[in-house]
């Protein structure tokens, strides 16, 4: 363990923020370039500036045999800490979380106020080392909080990837705090093994949380991708092309293993009046409704889509058709009994259901045609449930 502190000591801190200021102006462009190309997500764009303000602050640092005190001490620690701020943000923006400018404001400006005070009032790096990690963990630790606690969302493996540098770092920062208190360093560039350690811990771990916000747009992406080509946007519900391979799907099992499944085929009645009475907002509105209720009755293996305009299918795994049957007497009644209100306006509508059990020998497009031709039935008569011959 000596050695290995030995071998981080020698590491040349200057050296070391020069690369992580030129890793921060890479990974600002890679975040650009991905924030450019995907516009719709929030947070993309403050995590640029995230990553700028840190590349910008170091290179102040770098610049202190030129540059004034003010530049290179007050400017250049506040842009770093800035960068952690404005991470807090981009994080918390991109998952849809509430966030505190105020807690923001309020570190940054007492960071600004202190660093000034403690190089012109009191001159003491240690100190502003000291204040400089703990505003710095502060953050982090904000950061890492929002994304450990998200539970409900479905790209969590690259959420809690981007977790993990932050969680380290913020220890990091904890330690170098602590650690100054004991040892203050000379100088902002000194080779201790906890500045040297501070510094390359950075440098590798920027890359971590880069690459984890990345995945995180990336897998975001996908699955908004993937809603986009199943769930119908107005129902929110799986759309013709979904449900149709879960027919497939569900044809193929049961020709397998010689079982059966029902299918309902639905249809709101009259709706057409609907849309050209009240609008397509409220014939919308009615549709959102309709699908809510079928999700709230049939089971959870049970699977509900938009079949068409006002058209639904309801495949029923391993259901008898008596049982079939009194689903769709449920579903028929609760219709009949709802009452569809929005704003001043109130609708009432009934459902046709067809209904028909597969056979393993019949093909998908065969047990279609007859829910087709039991609803066509059903639509004739109106509010009424037909079983396919």
């Amino acid at each position: 363990m000596e050695s290995f502190l030995n071998v981080l000591s020698t590491f040349d801190t200057r050296t070391t923020a020069l690369l992580v200021a030129i890793a921060f102006f890479i990974q600002a462009f890679v975040i650009g370039t991905q924030a450019f190309i995907i516009r719709e997500y929030k947070g993309t764009r403050t995590a640029l500036l995230g990553n700028l303000s840190l590349a910008i602050g170091f290179a102040l640092l770098l610049l202190q045999e030129i540059l004034p005190d003010f530049l290179k001490i007050v400017i250049a620690n506040t842009l770093i800490i800035t960068s952690t701020g404005l991470f807090y943000i981009a994080i918390s923006r991109f998952l849809g979380q509430k966030y505190s400018k105020t807690f923001v404001i309020s570190i940054l400006t007492l960071l600004a106020l202190l660093l000034v005070y403690f190089r012109y009032i009191i001159d003491n790096i240690g100190i502003r080392i000291i204040v400089v990690s703990f505003s710095g963990t502060l953050f982090v630790v904000a950061i890492a909080y929002k994304l450990w606690k998200v539970h409900h969302l479905p790209y969590r493996l690259s959420i809690r990837l981007t977790a993990i540098p932050f969680t380290i770092y913020g220890l990091m920062l904890a330690i170098r705090s602590v650690a100054t208190i004991f040892s203050p360093p000379k100088a902002i560039f000194a080779n201790t093994t906890v500045e040297s350690t501070s510094y390359l811990l950075l440098f590798v771990i920027s890359f971590l949380w880069t690459i984890g916000f990345i995945l995180m747009v990336s897998q975001r992406l996908q699955i908004d991708l993937t809603k986009l080509a199943t769930i119908d946007s107005v129902t929110q519900i799986y759309n013709r092309h979904a449900t149709q391979i879960f027919l497939e799907k569900e044809v193929s099992r049961t020709q397998r293993n010689k079982g059966k499944f029902s299918i309902l085929l639905i249809d709101l009645d009259n709706f057409k009046l609907v849309n050209d009475k009240y609008g397509h907002a409220i014939g919308d509105f009615v549709l959102i409704k309709t699908a809510q209720i079928f999700l709230s009755i049939i089971r959870k293996q049970d699977v509900v889509g938009r079949w068409g305009g006002d058209e639904f299918l309801i495949i029923l795994p391993d259901t008898t058709i008596e049982n079939t049957v009194i689903l769709a007497e449920r579903l028929r009644s609760e219709i009949l009994a709802t009452e569809f209100k929005d704003s001043n306006v109130s609708v009432k509508i009934t459902l046709s259901l067809g209904i028909t059990t597969s056979n393993p020998s019949e093909s998908m497009n065969v047990i279609l045609k007859k829910a087709d031709t039991a609803l066509y039935m059903a639509k004739a008569k109106k509010d009424k449930i037909i079983v396919a011959k």
